[in-house]
């Protein structure tokens, strides 16, 4: 997509950024790929990375199946499914 695509910069809420993070962590989790980094989150969610953090964390609470590997730049989101 090119730079300025109305479908890639509007924003999403926090529904569909939930929807879309589960979605892709189950994805992953299938094709034994590696989990989800913050900066990949921030990319299709749009939000900052503390809002990424927390929204990481709220998921982690409500699915206890989503966890943290790793720690600073190198961690990433998996899903144990």
């Amino acid at each position: 997509m090119a730079a300025g695509h109305p479908d890639r910069d509007r924003r999403i809420d926090r529904e569909a950024a939930t929807t879309r993070v589960l979605s892709v962590l189950r994805q992953r989790a299938e094709r034994g790929e590696a989990g989800l980094s913050n900066a990949e989150i921030r990319r299709f969610t749009r939000p900052d990375r503390y809002q990424a953090v927390r929204l990481m964390q709220q998921l982690q609470q409500e699915d206890p199946q989503i966890g943290l590997e790793g720690k600073g730049r190198g961690s990433r989101y998996v899903y144990r499914g």
